[in-house]
């Protein structure tokens, strides 16, 4: 780890279908993604035209766009925690499910500055969006109980962290500016 860096961790979490993945996309929008693969995947960021990386964002890109954190294995959590500790990157990414515990969130405020944002949408909303998913993608939609765990899971590390709140029901480019803004890009 190069002396003096205390990577600021941005982790975004949210119901499933708030938008998580496309307020990022957005968010990171006109620097350049480089996919690194190793134990743990993730994607380095650069300004167009510099060498330096200014993020790392853990996941892995897969067909129709990146999949977060939920593209990770089940069994990364080990990993991604020994990869945050020694990461050399000014900025870390995160978002989705597979790393929203308080074992890799209390890593990465360790290390430095840590913020945990929110993208809220009503119940109803987030199902909503699931179910076309689903239907796009040719699935059965996700069961009551499994929807009930997700919102509890969110809730609670929304809670426990403190999180900087986001509307998500608001056009897509506005809430991947505020992201943006809390990334500090």
């Amino acid at each position: 780890m190069p002396p003096g860096i205390h990577p600021r961790t941005v982790y975004v979490v949210g119901y499933p279908g708030a938008g998580k993945t496309s307020a990022v996309r957005v968010a990171l929008t006109g620097l350049v993604a480089q996919p690194q693969e190793g134990c743990v995947p993730f994607v380095t960021y650069r300004r167009p035209g510099q060498q330096r990386y200014v993020a790392a964002q853990l996941g892995r890109l897969r067909a129709g766009g990146f999949g977060g954190t939920d593209a990770l294995s089940m069994s990364i959590q080990p990993r991604a925690v020994a990869w945050l500790r020694e990461a050399p990157y000014e900025l870390i990414v995160a978002e989705g499910d597979r790393l929203a515990n308080d074992a890799f969130l209390a890593t990465a405020a360790e290390r430095g500055p840590l913020t945990v944002v929110l993208i809220e949408v009503p119940a109803e909303v987030a199902r909503a969006r699931g179910a076309a998913r689903a239907e796009a993608l040719g699935r059965e939609p996700q069961s009551e109980s499994w929807w009930a765990g997700r919102r509890t899971k969110v809730d609670g590390v929304a809670q426990r962290w403190s999180a900087l709140r986001i509307d998500g029901t608001q056009l897509r480019p506005a809430v991947g500016a505020q992201l943006r803004e809390a990334m500090r890009l």
